[in-house]
């Protein structure tokens, strides 16, 4: 739902803001370990999505796109599953517990995944 006089998200706004909150009670080195949780989680899915794009879906397989785009993403995927090691239990434990709930709410969003997820759009 969009704020008719500002045009911005009000319900997403909401969860920002009581999630920012949380802030108040973890301590500085948390809150840095979580973000890095997170960057991590990314990293690792852009190496997963070049496997995806262009090794699978448009079938680059000469030799060349053999090592851009199946080896390379995926020594950077494991490099990122190492570094994963680097972080504290409880920072995974909140990141584990983070991607859990996104993955409930994308569910029950979907009906059980057989609903495609709403798209972002900039059109009024």
């Amino acid at each position: 739902m969009l704020n008719h006089r500002f045009a911005t998200p009000v319900y997403a706004t909401l969860a920002v803001s009581l999630v920012s909150l949380t802030c108040l009670f973890a301590s500085l080195e948390l809150a840095a370990s979580v973000v890095s949780f997170g960057a991590l989680v990314a990293f690792s899915m852009v190496n997963l999505s070049v496997i995806k794009n262009f090794f699978i879906d448009a079938e680059a397989r000469g030799p060349r796109s053999i090592i851009i785009y199946l080896l390379m993403p995926l020594v950077g995927f494991a490099l990122t599953i190492w570094l994963w090691t680097s972080l504290s239990g409880t920072s995974l434990g909140v990141g584990l517990t983070w991607f859990a709930l996104g993955t409930i709410f994308l569910a029950v969003r979907t009906r059980g995944f057989r609903v495609t997820p709403p798209k972002l759009s900039f059109e009024d």
